[in-house]
């Protein structure tokens, strides 16, 4: 497998033990009932994929089922878990939700939703919401971080010459081949999907993989069938190319937000009420045309994770579910990321 996670440097491992620490020593719960923490936390999950399809998917953005199950195991017995519907009206109706209130979330639209997140979060009657890239699953195209992952996991050359740089760059080595990667991810992040596709096809040329991935992106059907076997899985908003909007115009943005909402309304006959941010990115002024949309969340970046009376729901902000056990408790406790600066400075 091809590792694409840089390695932590010492500090932040040591800031992660103490907040794993922080939990199982008893002061997460010490310093919610000192504190009187309220409000809710939100969880972004992207692939759930099975070990077969994992050999295709960026490691950053997968969490094994079996890991998946212990958390929703916890998740279902420790805390309460509520729907971005409950959270919604929460918010306008001006009250905190009680600590310990956690929202599941599902980025992109991988088919491991159907296959293997949804079952098991009906297993434990879990409500969790799935946000689309619509135009990825009307094209069932699977997400260009993961187009390029395949690229280089399944490479035959070691050796790239991409448009922007000057010179070729060698593979042939594991610091450089990472290095690689993610400066072209970081060009991709922020191009259109015209862009990507040009790019992805020139580093298709030039890589030679030796394999090609199977599809990982849900279908419309297999959408259709989610909603029908999977009810508490509600569908929401993700853009329609999964591009950066603060890169994008604000009519380019605004479109984006416009063309999903159309594609859920017209395919599935429900109109989506809440939308997520691709990458966590929200640009200036776009509140307005997601109310005018028809939207009534967006799940976004913000400085305090524990979302209560005075967040603003068109700026919601989640925390990347960690593969940490101790840390996900901690992260859902109430206490994060109070205790957390309060002792480290940091979050």
């Amino acid at each position: 497998m091809f590792d694409t996670r840089y390695a932590l440097s010492p500090q932040r491992r040591m800031l992660l033990a103490t907040q794993s620490l922080m939990q199982e020593l008893g002061l997460a719960a010490a310093y919610n009932v000192i504190r009187a923490t309220a409000g809710a936390t939100i969880l972004m999950y992207h692939s759930i994929a099975a070990e077969a399809d994992a050999l295709w998917i960026d490691p950053r953005n997968r969490l094994p089922p079996a890991a998946f199950r212990r958390q929703m195991a916890f998740l279902a017995r420790h805390r309460r878990v509520v729907s971005m519907d409950e959270l919604a009206s929460s918010i306008r109706a001006g009250v905190s939700l009680p600590r310990g209130c956690v929202v599941i979330t599902l980025d992109d639209g991988y088919r491991d939703a159907l296959t293997e997140a949804a079952p098991i979060l009906a297993e434990y009657g879990l409500p969790a919401t799935l946000y689309l890239a619509t135009g990825y699953v009307s094209r069932t195209e699977n997400q260009w971080i993961d187009q390029l992952y395949a690229l280089f996991a399944s490479r035959t050359r070691d050796e790239i010459h991409m448009p922007w740089e000057n010179e070729a760059r060698s593979l042939g080595n594991t610091r450089a081949s990472l290095a690689a990667y993610h400066k072209i991810a970081r060009k991709l992040i922020v191009s259109s999907h015209e862009e990507r596709a040009s790019i992805l096809a020139e580093l298709d040329d030039r890589l030679r993989p030796s394999r090609r991935p199977p599809r990982l992106t849900l279908c419309w059907d297999e959408v259709r069938i989610l909603r029908r076997q999977y009810p508490l899985v509600g569908i929401g908003g993700h853009t329609r190319d999964h591009i950066d909007l603060t890169s994008a115009s604000p009519a380019e943005a605004k479109e984006e937000i416009e063309a999903c909402s159309r594609d859920i309304t017209d395919t599935l006959g429900e109109r989506p009420r809440h939308f997520s941010f691709p990458y966590n990115r929200s640009a200036p002024g776009l509140e307005s045309a997601l109310e005018r949309i028809g939207f009534e969340t967006a799940a976004s970046s913000g400085p305090d994770t524990l979302i209560g009376t005075g967040t603003p729901r068109f700026s919601l902000p989640r925390i990347e579910a960690p593969y940490g056990y101790s840390r996900l408790k901690f992260y859902t406790s109430g206490a994060y990321p109070g205790l957390s600066l309060a002792l480290t400075g940091k979050r």
